[in-house]
């Protein structure tokens, strides 16, 4: 259990408690990250390559691109 405690700890002096949940909650909805960061030991051994994909991840999606398209719509709905 130290040791897990450790490796915990070692993540969290280089990252923020939030962010280290963000990647969890990920990791834990994705097969293949379940069991890269389900381990404390783990987890602090793939953070960054977690982190780093799901940061892509949520980029490719779009999001930001369709909320444009739908605000530049709605404009020109109420124009007309």
């Amino acid at each position: 259990m130290t040791a897990s405690l450790n490796h915990l700890k070692a993540l969290i002096a280089t990252t923020s408690v939030e962010e280290v949940k963000r990647v969890v909650k990920w990791g834990f909805s994705k097969s293949y990250w379940v069991t890269r960061i389900g381990t404390p030991a783990k987890l602090h051994k793939y953070f960054n390559e977690a982190a780093t994909e799901m940061a892509v991840s949520r980029k490719g999606t779009g999001v930001e691109e369709r909320a444009r398209a739908n605000r530049e719509y709605a404009v020109e709905l109420l124009k007309s």
